[in-house]
C-alpha cells in the first residue's frame, strides 16, 4: 500500500512539473529592431541646384504635409503641427534633423525624378505609465 501511495505521489509531482515546463515553452518574446537616428559622421555639402530637385511640399502617409525649404545656405523641414527643424545632408538624398528626431530619405531611383520619400520620425508614446521614444516610419509623395 505504501508503494502504491508513493507511486501516485511521484506521478502527480511529475505531472505538475510537466505542466510548469509546458507553460514556459508557450511563451514567445519578439522584440523589434532598435532604430536610432543619428547625425552623419561626414556631412555632405549640398549645392542649391541639388536641393532644388527635392525641395517642395510632400504629402505624408499620416495625412500631414511636409515641406523641404532652404534659407540662405541652410536646409529646413516643416511638418504640420511641428516647429521648423534645420537639416544636415548625409548625401544629396538623405537628410537628418539636427536634433536627431527625423531622418528623410528621398527616393532617387524614380525615372521621372525624386517624387517620393521615406521618413523615420521619433514619436513619444506612453507605455505602462512611462514615456518611451519610438521611431515611426512614414511615406511621403509629391
Amino acid at each position: 500500500m505504501n508503494k502504491l501511495m508513493m507511486g501516485m505521489l511521484l506521478a502527480s509531482a511529475a505531472a505538475g512539473a510537466m505542466a510548469q515546463t509546458a507553460s514556459a515553452v508557450d511563451e514567445v518574446r519578439i522584440s523589434s529592431p532598435r532604430v536610432h537616428i543619428a547625425l552623419p559622421q561626414e556631412r555632405h555639402n549640398l549645392w542649391a541646384d541639388e536641393f532644388d530637385q527635392v525641395k517642395g511640399q510632400y504629402r505624408l502617409s499620416n495625412g500631414k504635409k511636409m515641406e523641404l525649404s532652404m534659407w540662405g545656405n541652410r536646409m529646413y523641414v516643416t511638418i504640420d503641427g511641428m516647429p521648423r527643424s534645420p537639416l544636415v545632408a548625409a548625401s544629396p538624398y538623405v537628410f537628418v534633423a539636427r536634433n536627431e528626431q527625423l531622418k528623410i530619405t528621398i527616393n532617387a531611383d524614380d525615372p521621372y525624378g525624386p517624387h517620393g520619400a521615406e521618413l523615420l520620425m521619433v514619436v513619444p508614446r506612453l507605455v505602462s505609465g512611462t514615456l518611451v521614444n519610438d521611431v515611426t516610419q512614414l511615406v511621403a509623395t509629391r
